[in-house]
């Protein structure tokens, strides 16, 4: 009976211990900068994540990532397209579902400075404004439309263009990409 309670006790004891000294992950929360949206000025996604990790006094999670934004003319390039597809596809923390959009130089720029909340906010605005082509309003296009349409899926794509009003940046017009078979295939593992 004595050895029961002893048994119970160190139980008790050591789930005690096993929740209040344990953090939710390797890295506490506060050491995390959730970034929404990844702005892409070029094709080396790769050295850009890693340079931006290597400035960053946190460390900085994709995982919530809802949208990514390219440089209109990377968006013209197979190969620095090709590049950023390899890039995010292969880097299981962003989803197939992350919204992609197009926009200038300076629309990267003003992005970037967002980068906290403006994803959860261009997620929020295809939630609320998406009734599809026939309407009139834009279609949004994920990671996945693009690596399909990439691949030979479809005759061409329109990227929704992102511009500023009013110090908010929102879907406006969209940009017709070349057919995926006017481009020199690779394949995209």
């Amino acid at each position: 009976m004595n050895d029961r309670r002893h048994l119970g006790a160190a139980g008790f004891v050591a789930c005690w211990i096993l929740l209040t000294l344990s953090g939710c992950s390797a890295q506490e929360l506060e050491a995390r900068d959730f970034v929404s949206v990844l702005t892409v000025p070029d094709g080396d996604t790769e050295s850009l994540l890693a340079e931006r990790q290597r400035t960053s006094t946190c460390t900085l999670d994709y995982s919530h990532t809802k949208a990514v934004i390219l440089d209109t003319t990377l968006t013209q390039n197979p190969e620095q397209l090709d590049n950023v597809l390899e890039t995010l596809l292969s880097r299981p923390e962003f989803a197939w579902n992350l919204l992609v959009f197009t926009g200038d130089e300076e629309t990267l720029r003003r992005a970037d400075e967002k980068k906290e909340k403006l994803g959860l906010e261009l997620a929020a605005y295809y939630k609320n404004h998406t009734a599809g082509e026939e309407s009139g309003e834009l279609v949004p296009v994920t990671l996945l439309d693009l690596w399909n349409w990439r691949t030979g899926s479809g005759e061409e794509l329109s990227l929704p263009v992102l511009s500023w009003q009013e110090d908010n940046l929102i879907p406006e017009g969209v940009l017709i990409i070349k057919s995926p078979c006017s481009f020199p295939k690779r394949d995209l593992q």
